[in-house]
């Protein structure tokens, strides 16, 4: 039997399907991922880095962990090429929240300044103004003078 005059024969549409989506549209989602995880992921390691336990700074752990975890989700998929859909779909959500996450945690986390006040000659400086600071240079040389 020949197809129907206004459908298109099954053939073509599965190959206009496979034309657009693996070379199109499969690259700019992975890299639109890769763009987030990037993203992501150096907020959170910028907003930790203040963060120390001991004398380890919290953002080489996680950055350890972080990489941990993604050799061996690939190690997963890579050993069980025929996985579930829900499991991929899975994950990338579970990517996708996670980063989400530590991305407005590190916006929206705030630390407390320290009030620093440098004291010169027993005079603490007034706010908003600074003291002259007085160069004078010579050949190789700079001078620095304190009024």
């Amino acid at each position: 039997m020949e197809p129907e005059s206004g459908a298109p024969p099954p053939d073509e549409t599965e190959e206009t399907h496979e034309r657009l989506v693996l070379p199109l549209l499969l690259p700019v989602g992975v890299f639109l991922f890769a763009a987030l995880v990037i993203y992501g992921l150096s907020r959170i390691y910028l907003e930790i880095s203040s963060v120390e336990i001991g004398d380890v700074n919290l953002a080489t752990p996680l950055a350890l962990g972080v990489a941990l975890g993604i050799l061996g989700v690939a190690w997963y998929f890579a050993s069980h090429p025929r996985a579930p859909r829900w499991q991929v779909a899975f994950t990338g959500l579970a990517a996708v929240a996670l980063l989400t996450g530590g991305g407005i945690f590190a916006a929206v986390h705030e630390e407390e300044e320290a009030d620093e006040t440098v004291v010169v000659d027993g005079v603490a400086p007034t706010p908003g103004v600074s003291p002259p600071l007085l160069v004078e240079m010579q050949d190789n040389f700079f001078v620095f003078q304190d009024e």
